[in-house]
This record gives C-alpha cells, sequence and structure tokens, in this order.
C-alpha cells in the first residue's frame, strides 16, 4: 500500500505527463498542417520540398469523378467557316514567322504593326493555349488568361486573321493543367492512385479518352470560326515515364487520336498539324503537317527523306532562328524580328 505522498507524487507525475502529451500531439497537429505546403506530387511520387514558394499553397490530390456524363464526338457538326461547296485548293508550301507569347503578352501593338508589314502570303503562328490550360482571346472552351489583356488580344486576332496571311494557331494539347483538374478521367494516372504531372507540375490527358479529343475538336472548331488558316497541336505525345499508367500502345494511341483529330477537323481550306516529340509519328493525310524544331540545317535533307511523308516540301515544317537557304526546301518559320 502506497503513503498518501507517494500516492500524490503519482498522481501530480500523470497529470503532468498527461499535459506534455496533449501539448505534443498539438505541436504535431500544427507542424502537420505547416508541412503540408512543401509537398510536392512529381512524375516519380510524392515528396517534401522546402524550397518551394509560400505561394504555392497545399499541393492537391485529384480523385476520379464518380459519375461523368459520357461524351460523343459528333464529327459532322463542326462548322467550316468556308464554303463546303467550293472545290478545297492544294495545300500550299508556306514561309513566314513566328511570335512568341511572351512577345505579344509584352508588346500587342507593336506586334500588330510589324504584322502589318509583311507582305502577302507569308505565314504567321501565334500562341493561343498553354499549358496551363489558359486561352489567350475569348473562348467558350475554357477559361481566358487572367494575366493577359484579353480584349486587346481579341482585336489583335480579329485584325491579323483579316491580313492576307496564312495564320497558325499554335494549341498545347495534351498537356493541360485545368483541364486535366476538372476532367480527371481524361488524365493521365499515377500508380499511387492520384493524376501524374511534370516537373512544372502540370497534368497530361490521355489521348485516347472521348473527352480529351472533344475538347480539342471544339478549340479547333472556334479557331476556324474566328479565321486561322491553321491549327498546330504541339505537346501532343506521351512522356516517357514508368509512374504513367497508361497500358495501350501509345504510338498507336497518337496515331489514333491524330486520325481522328484530322477527320474531324481538317479540308483543302483548313490544316490540323502536329508538333511531337521524337521521329516515330507518321502524320495521317495530306492535308497536314509535321512540325520540327531544333533540326540542324545540314539534316534538313535526310531527316525530311526518312519521315515517309508523301511531300516533304509542303508536309514539314522546320523552327529556325538561322538564314540557312537548306530550309527552305520544306516549310520553314523564324523569328518575326528576322523580317526586319
Amino acid at each position: 500500500m502506497f503513503s498518501y505522498r507517494t500516492r500524490r507524487f503519482f498522481g501530480r507525475l500523470l497529470r503532468f505527463l498527461g499535459i506534455l502529451a496533449l501539448v505534443a500531439a498539438v505541436l504535431l497537429a500544427c507542424w502537420m498542417l505547416w508541412l503540408q505546403r512543401y509537398i510536392l506530387y512529381t512524375p516519380d511520387g510524392v515528396r517534401l520540398d522546402f524550397n518551394l514558394p509560400q505561394s504555392w499553397g497545399p499541393g492537391v490530390e485529384a480523385k476520379p469523378l464518380e459519375t461523368l456524363p459520357s461524351v460523343d464526338i459528333q464529327f459532322g457538326e463542326i462548322t467550316k467557316p468556308t464554303d463546303p461547296n467550293l472545290e478545297p485548293p492544294e495545300m500550299e508550301k508556306i514561309a513566314g514567322y513566328f511570335v512568341t507569347l511572351e512577345e505579344l503578352l509584352a508588346d500587342t501593338q507593336g506586334i500588330l504593326e510589324k504584322v502589318q508589314a509583311l507582305p502577302a502570303g507569308a505565314a504567321l503562328l501565334l500562341e493561343v493555349k498553354d499549358g496551363w490550360g489558359d486561352f489567350f482571346y475569348s473562348s467558350s472552351v475554357g477559361s481566358a488568361s487572367l494575366e493577359a489583356n484579353i480584349p486587346a488580344l481579341d482585336a489583335f486576332f480579329e485584325t491579323v486573321n483579316s491580313l492576307d496571311l496564312h495564320t497558325i494557331a499554335r494549341v498545347s494539347a495534351l498537356r493541360d493543367y485545368a483541364f486535366g483538374l476538372s476532367n480527371t478521367n481524361c488524365g493521365l494516372w499515377h500508380p499511387g492512385g492520384y493524376l501524374w504531372v511534370d516537373e512544372s507540375h502540370c497534368y497530361w490527358l490521355d489521348p485516347t479518352k472521348d473527352g480529351t479529343l472533344t475538347y480539342l475538336i471544339r478549340i479547333t472548331q472556334e479557331l476556324q470560326n474566328l479565321g486561322f488558316d491553321e491549327v498546330v497541336f504541339r505537346d501532343f505525345y506521351i512522356p516517357q515515364s514508368e509512374n504513367i499508367v497508361f497500358e495501350a500502345d501509345r504510338n498507336l494511341a497518337l496515331q489514333e487520336a491524330a486520325q481522328r483529330l484530322v477527320t474531324a477537323c481538317a479540308s483543302g481550306s483548313f490544316i490540323v498539324s502536329f508538333m511531337v516529340e521524337g521521329t516515330s509519328f507518321q502524320i495521317p493525310a495530306e492535308n497536314c503537317r509535321l512540325y520540327l524544331q531544333n533540326v540542324a540545317a545540314e539534316d534538313v535533307a535526310e531527316l525530311s527523306q526518312s519521315l515517309g511523308v508523301a511531300d516533304p516540301a509542303k508536309q514539314l515544317l522546320f523552327f529556325t532562328d538561322s538564314g540557312d537557304t537548306r530550309y527552305e526546301e520544306s516549310c520553314v518559320l523564324r523569328p518575326l524580328d528576322m523580317a526586319y
């Protein structure tokens, strides 16, 4: 039997330990809440990065939607801005210039003045949608960028498409953070049960999903109605990562998706083109182009022969900041400043 003093001692000790445990639990909970801001989802899994910007906030784990209405792709319902009864013109070889998104946003009026001075028939490529899912015009398909002057860009695109130029709209296709987050069933998944993200924390879309293709077709339809002559889908590939759950044949999936997009949208008067990684991709029709970059001038002729396109002079397009005339064996785009 313990004495009265011993019982009091143990009672005080137990109360002290209880208070200490409660304080420790509160501190642990606070520490866990604070730690969430440093959770980083990467292509290789989840890790902690204490160098993340404070403005990012806690990570978001995307979950699949329990119910999602099925979306049918209506290939025949796209309204083309040209008269369907006219004989479609033959696709022509093009040469011209491209404008980066940064240049366009920094000086929209200055770019417009340079574009208006271009010779008739020149090609002009403009970025209209980025990998975050931001649109740089008033779109009914997705959200316009909050950092851009959309009314000024709307006026810019309207004026440019009224000129005698071959206008090309470049669209980030399978890399789209906003659409992937709101349509998780169309995204590429990590084995851990959440959407896979690239090094820039962007989601990528599955080209085999009807929802993905419907989304791209609606964008293309909108750009046709804005007056563009061509759309080029960049980021049209599936990233090479073992942490992506994708059991189908990747090359076949991309080829079939490209064929459906061309069937739905391309014609003799509107061109659907692709910008991919690697050289195994085959363009699905004669009225579309393959866009290539980082190709040395001395490799143009050999690469043009190896890609197996029907008409390399018209169906291959090279980006370059070089004046080397060997690029002009095919279609070519250079920075706008090289026009002056």
